[in-house]
């Protein structure tokens, strides 16, 4: 006994020693290879071609991928309510998305592919140089299995966590971030052909078990060779839009409730539903309960990510989506319970309207009038704006530059769908230390959307330029959480309607260009109003959502939950949004009387109104 538990001491210290010390990585590599096949059977290694059945949450479909060396590759995938393209020839990275429409891949996305490219063909092992870009994390369990952890970015790539199995030297996964969302790959089934093991079965966790994506190799060949063909991006097809009566443009009016555009639209005849003008949504989302009372059939599970993280809706089929005289024709929409959004919007939204839209035509926004025009690319009569900026589309968002506090640039998600002014991603926001660099801070406020509810800090930015034109002293959430697409690194923040609505703009996919002219110079309405309260709507009311502090509403001892019952003697219920924050809002030395309920009680105060962006003394 004495003897056994010597030598289990003696190989726990040698386990341990071995696990807190970094293998050489051209050891690590050497024998990742000969697990592989050895160097000489991935040497010849110069094409593969597969086909698999995919199965994402409910929704089954099929993927086939052609690979060839030097840099071709294709990924298509078939889910059948949508199919999407990816793929690289002759230095070009391009898309064909869920619409038809082919697009150059931008971003997060062509890092992703690069990076995907450069394992799948094998250069990480086989270009000597690749080694330096593997950076030891240490030794992690991973399924049960312990594994040498490190991260890898190949140059012009994105960053990959890999992580190789201690003992079959095999890679057990692979973790990454989608759009702030962690992805956890894991592989298996591993087979040998012509002298290299590849794995059948790769199985991808976005952290919720509906939404669990299984890819199975159902057969493949490499080595053989595959015709340009296969590489080259496809014809764009069809345009599904139409504009009636032969018109080239359409106009129409819409209402703008607290930076948020709402228009009417009506979905295979049925309507009209006032849906949500959103440049941030990557596809149209329909309400839920307005999906159902049109009979839209479920065709599988839909990854709905937001700034709380990822939801789960259903995608559906519409064969038709009117907007003004502009008709969308045959698309994959989601479906989804939009419920969340009935307290903090000032009216409900029975759906959003997102990339569909935006993909394949002009939209021209002008906020202070209240219009939007659409217009056929194809026709050439857009006027344009006075500044044009290049703009990116990066999984399916609108990305421009610009720059922070006269010094620092980033790119920004132009966002109609946010009522924000601006909000920081949480790794900029870390990387340049920026609440310290802020003329106030106003306190901590929640984030509602898709995926549940965030919190971030607002404060006061110097300034943000977007082309020409430099905005001071501007409202800005500076986020700090750890999931959801305020906390992705590849965008640096999102440009929300408060920004938006002191311009007239025009989106231009088609011509990756943003035009853009300031209307007013009026920005002193700055969306906190002077009272410093912020609410929502209660059943039939509204209570205090928010209090900033030190400001009036903190300093009258109004409290979070305190029911309203009237404003300068006028009752609230059944008042718009609108109408109350203009009546809570004024001049400096303003006086606003509040009477509210609190526990069955009631009170009133008076608030002395001040303007809170004013510089604190530092």
């Amino acid at each position: 006994m004495k003897k056994t538990g010597f030598v289990l001491f003696i190989l726990l210290w040698f386990v341990s020693s071995v696990m807190a010390q970094e293998p050489s990585i051209d050891q690590v590599l050497d024998r990742h290879a000969q697990a592989l096949g050895g160097m000489e059977a991935l040497s010849k290694f110069k094409s593969l071609q597969y086909q698999a059945d995919v199965q994402l949450g409910n929704l089954s479909g099929t993927a086939e991928m052609w690979m060839e060396k030097p840099e071709k590759a294709k990924l298509k995938m078939d889910l059948a309510i949508m199919q999407i393209e990816q793929g690289m020839y002759q230095g070009r990275l391009w898309m064909k998305d869920q619409t038809g429409t082919v697009r150059d891949l931008a971003g997060v996305e062509k890092k992703q592919f690069i990076t995907e490219y450069v394992l799948s063909s094998y250069n990480y092992i086989l270009d000597p140089e690749m080694k330096n870009y593997f950076n030891w994390v240490g030794v992690e369990e991973f399924n049960d299995a312990g594994c040498y952890v490190y991260t890898f970015q190949p140059p012009e790539g994105d960053q990959l966590t890999l992580y190789l199995d201690t003992l079959t030297y095999l890679f057990a996964g692979t973790r990454t971030t989608i759009q702030g969302i962690p992805v956890v790959s894991t592989y298996a089934d591993w087979v040998t052909t012509e002298g290299i093991k590849m794995p059948l079965t790769t199985v991808q966790d976005l952290g919720n078990p509906l939404l669990l994506t299984t890819i199975s190799i159902q057969s493949f060949e490499i080595n053989y060779d595959i015709p340009d063909s296969i590489f080259m991006p496809p014809v764009k097809e069809k345009e599904k839009f139409s504009f009636s009566n032969n018109a080239d443009s359409s106009s129409l009016e819409f209402k703008l409730n607290i930076h948020h555009i709402y228009v009417p639209v009506h979905v295979n005849g049925s309507g009209p539903f006032w849906f949500l003008l959103d440049s941030g949504a990557g596809m149209t989302i329909i309400e839920q309960r307005i999906a159902d009372s049109l009979g839209l059939e479920d065709a599988g599970n839909l990854p709905a990510v937001g700034v709380g993280g990822v939801d789960v809706g259903s995608f559906v089929r519409v064969d038709s989506l009117k907007i003004g005289n502009v008709t969308l024709l045959d698309f994959a929409a989601g479906a989804l319970d939009l419920s969340f959004a009935d307290e903090i919007l000032v009216e409900p939204i029975q759906g959003i309207l997102g990339y569909d839209l935006f993909s394949s035509l002009i939209v021209d926004i002008d906020y202070p009038a209240n219009i939007i025009t659409i217009y056929n690319p194809g026709a050439g009569i857009y006027p344009g704006r006075v500044d044009t900026l290049e703009l990116e589309i990066e999984s399916n968002h609108p990305v421009i530059s610009a720059v922070i506090n006269d010094s620092i640039e980033g790119r920004f998600r132009f966002d109609t769908g946010s009522q924000n002014f601006l909000d920081l991603n949480a790794p900029f926001v870390k990387k340049y230390n920026l609440l310290s660099q802020v003329v106030k801070e106003l306190g901590t406020f929640p984030i509602m959307g898709i995926g549940g509810e965030s919190e971030s800090t607002l404060a006061i930015l110097p300034s943000f330029t977007i082309g020409k034109y430099r905005l001071d002293d501007l409202i800005t959430g500076f986020n700090l959480m750890e999931t959801g697409i305020l906390a992705a690194e590849n965008i640096d923040g999102n440009v929300g309607g408060g920004v938006m609505k002191w311009f007239a703009l025009g989106f231009d996919y088609p011509g990756k260009k943003l035009y853009l002219t300031k209307i007013t110079d009026d920005v002193t309405d700055n969306g906190i109003i002077s009272s410093g309260m912020i609410i929502k709507s209660e059943g039939d009311g509204f209570v205090v959502y928010r209090i900033i502090e030190g400001t009036p509403a903190a300093e009258s001892g109004l409290q979070e939950n305190d029911r309203l019952i009237a404003i300068d003697g006028r009752k609230v219920n059944g008042m718009q949004f609108d109408d109350i924050y203009e009546m809570l809002d004024g001049d400096k030395g303003d006086v606003v009387t509040v009477k509210y309920e609190r526990d069955g009680q009631e009170f009133q105060v008076d608030l002395e109104l001040e303007d809170i962006t004013e510089q604190q003394e530092k």
